[in-house]
């Protein structure tokens, strides 16, 4: 009788856990199904509000070429621009893509205005930045890159990242951090003409090497009502460089 009773209690006990672990798993089941709803549900919003971020940034600027004799291009990649890996705008530290790119023929080649996005790998920061490139057998440069000096640059200084300077320009060297492959020929490159230029020049992250230039603000991009006016300004700096590279071909040829 005992062990008949014994059994009795042993099956309910049971039964009854077996409820509480179909309850628990229940519970678990319903808590895992809201969890992906909601990751599903923010990786679509995600999705909607990058689609209508290009949507409203793409229209102005489509419309910008077709009124200006531009053409507008789709898709385009970094690897649009060649060599771009030896640029630090497309650097490896960053994840980046182009949002939008409009060209028209320049002066023997190309001129480009693209919106570009480009995140750290080592901060996870973002930045969104408007782009004038030009491309154009005039320009024959060495590598380098040229922004506004920081604290960041001094530290940088003090870990062997070269700083071009130039004691005929302490403005320019003051405000202005030039580094290059070839320190001679970005010498050569960045002649008087140059340096006065830029001593008078807004701050602004610039940078170049073969047959290409690339002009931008970090962190700034450029409302298409102002466009024309950074492209003037930045037709003037491709200018400098033209012409400096124009007398070195006459000397090279003489």
């Amino acid at each position: 009788m005992r062990i008949l009773t014994f059994i009795f209690c042993f099956n309910l006990l049971w039964r009854i856990r077996l409820e509480e672990i179909a309850g628990i798993a229940g519970i678990l089941i319903a808590v895992a199904a809201a969890t992906f709803g909601i990751i599903l549900l923010c990786i679509v919003l995600g999705i909607f509000l990058r689609k209508r971020e290009l949507k409203e940034k793409i229209k102005p600027l489509q419309a910008f070429a077709a009124q200006n004799g531009w053409d507008f291009v789709p898709y385009a990649t970094e690897d649009y621009f060649q060599n771009s890996s030896r640029h630090s705008l497309f650097g490896k530290d960053f994840v980046g893509r182009i949002i939008a790119l409009i060209q028209k023929p320049f002066d023997g080649g190309q001129i480009f205005v693209f919106d570009y996005s480009r995140t750290s790998k080592k901060s996870d920061q973002t930045q969104k930045m408007t782009v004038i490139a030009f491309h154009s057998p005039r320009l024959q440069l060495p590598y380098f890159s040229l922004y506004p000096e920081s604290s960041w640059s001094f530290l940088g200084e003090l870990i062997g990242w070269n700083d071009i300077d130039f004691p005929s320009h302490p403005n320019f060297s003051k405000h202005y951090k030039l580094s290059s492959e070839d320190e001679t020929q970005a010498r050569q490159t960045f002649h008087t003409q140059v340096l006065t230029a830029f001593e008078n020049v807004p701050d602004v992250s610039f940078e170049g090497g073969e047959n290409y230039i690339f002009i931008y603000t970090p962190k700034q991009t450029i409302a298409v009502e102002s466009l024309n006016t950074h492209l003037g300004n930045a037709k003037k700096i491709y200018d400098l460089f033209r012409r400096q590279d124009d007398n070195f071909q006459a000397a090279k040829n003489d």
